[in-house]
Parts: C-alpha cells; structure tokens; sequence
C-alpha cells in the first residue's frame, strides 16, 4: 500500500477538548482513548487556553468540569465560552463534568449549550463510554449519492445500500441527471465521464452541476481515462476515480476514501 492510498484510508477522528478537568480525572481520560482511533483529544486547564484551543481548532465535542457552584466566576464564564463557541459551530455537543447534575442542567440552559451529557464526578469510570456514546449519537449521516450511468446505474445503487451510512440514486440519460440534481441535494455525484449520455459527456456535466453548486463532489468511473483527462480532472471537484468493469471492493473503499476526504476538507 502506497503512503497516498494508506492516508485515504485514515478515518476522520473526532476532535475532543475538554476543560478544567481534576487532573486524576484528566489521566484517566487521555489513558483510556489515547489509542482509539475515532478520537483526538485536546486539553485545556484555563480559560485563556482554552478560548485559544477554539479558535485555532474545530471541535465536535466539548467535556466542561465544573464545581458545581453557578456563582463561582470560573463555572460560568467557561460556560459562557462554550456557549459562544457551539452557538457557531451548530453541530458541537457538549458533556458537563461535576457533582450536581441540577447544576449542569442549568449551565445547559442558562449559555444555550446543545442538548448533552451529564458526568457525575464520582463516576468518572463512564465519561470515556459517554464521549463515544454522545459522538455516535450526533453522527447519523447518511451520505447522499447521485449515479449518472447509463449502463452500471442499477449495479451501483445496489452497492451503495449494502453500505452503511449511503443512500443512491441511480440515473441513466443526462435530462434525468439534471433533473434528480435540481431537485434534490447530494453529497456526492458519481458520473460515468466517457459514455455518451444524450450525446453528452459526463465532463460537461460535471461542469454545469458545478457551475450551479461549486463545492459538489464528484466521483468519475470509466473503462479508461486516458492521460488527457487529467488536466481537466485536477480543474474540477472530483475526490475520487474508479475504473470499469466495477467490483463490491473496489466501489466501497472509493466510496469510503471519497468520504474520509470530504470530512478532512470540512475539518479544515
């Protein structure tokens, strides 16, 4: 495996910063999701740290140690931190971290912090099984896929429902493309590039879908591309490239590389 086909295959690890946490309670959290692979934790003791952590990163979840007490200026402001913060990025969860949970239910409220968790500090055995479990919970994607083939369509949407996670449309002439596109949004576009479709090539589809949505992904198949192609690949959207006849294995783990770019590109 090349280092180029070994980066594709990276899945993306969530971004975790957690805040003022007791510092045995900190070891016990990094040594328990040091090495899994679905997380990246960063920590933080201050609030100057921590609002620096925020703005130079992006993050899917935010875990808060609190002491419990509302009127303490620390508590507060570091909720009021990661209120402004999830206020930007919607999709940011929260878990608080303390010995009253009818205090973190008001910290929830009062900065308007996304629906989350509670960590009773006493039982801080569960925090590494509720940041997985909150991080699940969010992540309920299904990527959308558009099929433009007029031979492998059918072939195609029937691999993407054995995969977890996708959902296909397939389409064999170019006006049902155009239409299936204006009418609906896709994650990703899957064009046969070198059939004619009505007299039409998949490249100048691929032109006119971005032209209406710059930032659509694209995925080319074909029996071949020939060198040509690559230049006007590189000046087009296209995260990924398979080649005909299509097998199960090679579809799913293009399909999959596609995906990991796409989230690696958003992260940054």
């Amino acid at each position: 495996m090349s280092e180029e086909e070994a980066l594709c295959l990276e899945t993306y690890r969530a971004r975790v910063l957690f805040v003022n946490l007791e510092e045995d309670h900190q070891k016990f959290l990094v040594n328990s999701l040091f090495s899994n692979e679905r997380v990246r934790l960063v920590g933080s003791r201050t609030v100057e740290e921590a609002l620096y952590r925020m703005c130079s990163d992006e993050f899917d979840l935010l875990v808060l140690g609190i002491d419990g007490d509302l009127c303490q200026r620390r508590d507060f402001l570091l909720s009021d931190v990661f209120g402004h913060y999830v206020s930007i990025r919607k999709n940011c969860q929260t878990i608080i971290v303390g010995p009253h949970e009818d205090r973190a239910k008001q910290l929830f409220t009062c900065q308007l912090l996304n629906a989350g968790r509670y960590v009773c500090k006493n039982k801080i055995l569960q925090l590494p099984k509720a940041i997985l479990d909150q991080l699940d919970a969010c992540n309920t994607d299904v990527f959308n896929v558009l099929v433009v083939d007029d031979e492998a369509d059918e072939e195609c949407v029937k691999y993407l429902k054995e995969m977890e996670g996708f959902a296909g449309t397939g389409v064999k002439t170019a006006a049902w493309a155009r239409e299936a596109f204006r009418t609906n949004s896709y994650d990703i576009v899957l064009m046969d590039v070198v059939l004619d479709l009505d007299n039409e090539s998949g490249f100048d589809l691929i032109q006119e879908f971005q032209s209406i949505n710059p930032d659509q992904v694209f995925v080319v198949m074909s029996e071949m591309l020939v060198p040509e192609f690559n230049f006007i690949l590189s000046s087009l959207n296209v995260l990924g490239v398979m080649y005909k006849p299509l097998s199960k294995e090679l579809f799913e783990t293009t399909m999959n590389k596609t995906i990991g770019r796409i989230v690696r590109l958003s992260a940054q």
